[in-house]
């Protein structure tokens, strides 16, 4: 979105040397900020909610004369596989709802603080994704674009979507409002990642479950110092291999989707082995409810498509390695090795899936089309209901013996 000002900054979605720079040094700026406290990294998420949510509602009202409705058919150019690739890559922009629990102990009554803020954050984020999105196709003009009609990939390269839009029915200022929307919006969410995320190192380290230096927070800002630097490091790594857009999104929305998977199977764990615990918001009708978001979990991941599927897959297993390398029990080991399982089953899936699931593929191999559509979604319910009853014994057996 910088791109619009700056020229040279990225080649349709992907980043060029200096966009990556830029990038890279904009993380570390986040972070720099978030050293000081929760505080300022939350002040700093306020601020940029309120500055991004202004350009896009005067976006909204003022795109709304000029939707055509001719825009909207065929409603679903790509069919099925079209719709399941866009909820993998639409999937990272709802990530994050959860993320105000990392943060808990710093957060004044949490107990009603959190589920309000979870509920509102969905609530929110959805209505203005399908506003904008609902205006941004109805505006299109295509030959004001450049491009042939219903060329819904064209549409997709563009690197400033809401503004260049906005360029071709000629309202430059609306496109200049759209882009500084664009930029504080992103910016804004990369600096509340960088808060949230070096949290969970840190959460980690303090149950002995990570590396123990993240677990400490410099005396003089109270945050963890190392957490951030480790977390910050990882995420520059990623964004230098992977400059593109919807590739980072994809792979995002894949190691994204784990702790979901993860939290949902551990409610009905919780409720087993912790009783008595008491809980200021209970889900209705858990079991089923957590079966059905494991399963789409599982379905998300595999629509993430070849090979995104496996490079997630792939970087979430090292950290499942390394998790070997830290000194817990061995139940706390054999109580997550499903997690293993779990990401294995995918990629084979993935690899003997419909060649329709794949997307940019860079590998000199593609899925060998063993399990056609909707046949692939039948393995991997199956395979999802599997592993959801499997990880639900072990872990509560397991549970109780480590606990004795």
């Amino acid at each position: 979105y910088l791109g619009f000002y700056i020229p040279g900054l990225a080649i349709g979605e992907t980043l060029t040397p200096l966009g990556i720079t830029i990038a890279v040094a904009a993380i570390w700026v986040f972070t720099f900020i978030n050293v000081f406290g929760v505080k300022w990294g939350g002040l700093y998420g306020i601020v940029t909610t309120i500055g991004k949510l202004i350009p896009l509602a005067i976006f909204f009202f003022v795109g709304l004369s000029y939707v055509k409705g001719s825009n909207f058919t065929p409603m679903v150019p790509f069919g099925f596989t079209g719709i399941t690739l866009s909820i993998a890559l639409f999937f990272w922009a709802f990530t994050g709802f959860e993320a105000i629990t990392i943060p808990g102990e710093e957060i004044k009554n949490p107990a009603k603080t959190i589920p309000w803020a979870m509920f509102l954050s969905i609530l929110i984020t959805a209505i203005v994704y399908a506003l904008i999105a609902f205006v941004f196709v109805g505006m299109i003009d295509w030959n004001g674009l450049g491009i042939d009609v219903g060329d819904w990939k064209a549409i997709g390269n563009l690197t400033s979507p809401l503004s260049d839009v906005a360029i071709a029915i000629k309202l430059p200022w609306l496109a200049s409002l759209a882009a500084i929307g664009a930029i504080i919006a992103t910016g804004g969410a990369g600096g509340s990642w960088v808060l949230f995320q070096a949290r969970v190192p840190y959460a980690m380290a303090k149950d002995k479950l990570f590396w123990a230096p993240c677990a400490k927070v410099s005396k003089r800002f109270r945050t963890p110092i190392i957490a951030l630097i480790l977390t910050s490091t990882l995420t520059s790594l990623i964004l230098i291999g992977f400059p593109n857009f919807a590739t980072v999104a994809l792979i995002a929305s894949v190691t994204g989707v784990l702790p979901y998977a993860a939290a949902v199977l551990s409610v009905v764990i919780l409720r087993k082995v912790k009783k008595d615990t008491k809980r200021p918001y209970k889900l209705p009708f858990a079991t089923f409810t957590t079966l059905v978001g494991f399963i789409f979990s599982t379905y998300i991941i595999y629509w993430a498509s070849w090979p995104w599927t496996v490079i997630g897959g792939l970087l979430l297993l090292t950290g499942f390695i390394a998790y070997f390398f830290v000194k817990v029990k061995n139940w706390e080991i054999k109580r997550n090795i499903w997690i293993m399982v779990y990401l294995l089953g995918i990629m084979l899936i993935s690899y003997l899936g419909d060649p329709e699931f794949s997307f940019n593929n860079f590998l000199p191999i593609k899925p060998l089309g063993y399990l056609m559509l909707p046949y692939d979604l039948y393995v991997l319910t199956a395979f999802a209901i599997l592993i959801y009853i499997w990880a639900y014994k072990i872990n509560v057996k397991l549970y109780k013996k480590g606990a004795k």
